[in-house]
């Protein structure tokens, strides 16, 4: 269920993207949707009813939708037409190890620290 909250927040946040960054501006929303995921992720880790926890989700879903369309059309206007296909592969790679290297890390630091890591 709480999965299901985050991808419909994400999804509603780019159906109202344009307004939203016509409304606060492009400079402030690059600062603000991952400062706002952040603290509402933060927040999971306190204790809280599911409401609440659907509630925190939902703001992180919102976010991420935000700052993944931020980044995708902040590299589609910085590229010409030529180059913004290759730019794009280059962003999504960068993703991707980010995704392979943060849990190994994490992995390691573990397995070499015990619970106490």
């Amino acid at each position: 269920m709480l999965l299901t909250v985050r991808a419909v927040a994400s999804v509603v946040s780019r159906f109202l993207y344009v307004r939203i960054v016509s409304t606060v501006g492009r400079p402030l929303l690059m600062i603000a949707s991952p400062v706002l995921g952040s603290l509402a992720f933060a927040l999971l880790a306190m204790p809280a009813p599911l409401v609440v926890m659907a509630i925190e989700i939902a703001v992180i879903g919102f976010s991420i939708g935000l700052a993944t369309t931020l980044t995708v059309t902040g590299v589609v206007m910085m590229f010409d037409a030529g180059a913004r296909a290759t730019a794009n592969s280059l962003r999504m790679m960068g993703n991707r190890i980010g995704q392979m290297v943060f849990p190994v890390g994490a992995g390691m630091i573990a397995a070499a620290t015990s619970v106490a890591g």
